[in-house]
């Protein structure tokens, strides 16, 4: 009779020191973890955690904001066994990918934990700019695959691990953004969509003078419209007003 091999294993176990994170699996979400202790404590546990055994540890590739509800619930970790891949790091962020949803900031960690270096510069520039949001900072930062095309979001370099960093845009936009809060008292300025506007003048119109569009916002407030063609626009025809040389174009 022919031998059966083994490619799964259910287990349980409450020694929660065998178990291991990948360095590059995303960030613990708090949230989550409440909505899954809420969860186990009312109905059980729904999905056993998925593991690799590897030099006596049990590496996690899916589920560790089960694990830890269970860690903080002091509960038996059930968990399953794959004797048959060898995962790589890849292969855990599509597992997560897949399932939930992977975040901007999931990806941005993934790589930089990778050592990608574009990547390890945002995770610098988060810390230098911290008072700023992140998404902000990425779009801020993040050099547009797409210039002609205000709309453009820098989210799809980010998950495929192409992103590149321009410092001087970064600093230069925000920069605009803070003088322009200064010149009109507009409080809702620092917003991605702004950012994608003035990002596309900054890249298209190098005869764009700040100085001059804050002179002629003082009495005025930027409409934040849904399309950022339409901020561009606006920008534009409040700069043009009464300029006879240098006016900016809308490409």
């Amino acid at each position: 009779m022919e031998k059966r091999l083994k490619h799964f294993e259910l287990k349980e176990s409450k020694d929660y020191d065998l178990f291991i994170f990948y360095d590059e699996n995303r960030k613990i979400n708090r949230k989550k973890v409440d909505e899954y202790k809420k969860s186990i404590k009312e109905k059980g546990l729904k999905q056993p955690i998925n593991v690799k055994f590897e030099n006596g540890f049990y590496y996690i590739t899916d589920g560790q904001h089960r694990f830890i509800a269970l860690l903080e619930l002091a509960y038996y970790i059930i968990f399953i066994i794959d004797y048959d891949k060898n995962y790589s790091s890849e292969d855990i962020v599509e597992i997560n990918s897949n399932r939930s949803n992977t975040r901007t900031k999931d990806w941005i960690h993934y790589y930089a934990t990778l050592k990608y270096p574009e990547y390890v510069k945002l995770k610098e520039i988060y810390q230098d700019y911290s008072e700023v949001k992140e998404t902000l900072l990425n779009e801020l930062f993040i050099i547009s695959e797409k210039p002609r095309n205000p709309a453009y979001k820098v989210t799809d370099s980010i998950t495929k691990g192409t992103m590149m960093i321009d410092y001087i845009q970064g600093e230069t936009i925000l920069n605009w953004l803070n003088e322009m809060q200064s010149a009109n008292k507009q409080n809702n300025l620092h917003q991605s969509k702004m950012v994608r506007a003035l990002k596309h003048l900054y890249n298209n119109n190098d005869n764009f003078k700040i100085k001059i569009l804050c002179s002629k916002i003082k009495n005025y407030t930027i409409p934040i419209e849904n399309n950022e063609y339409k901020i561009v626009t606006n920008i534009k025809e409040k700069y043009n007003k009464r300029l006879r040389n240098n006016q900016l174009f809308l490409t």
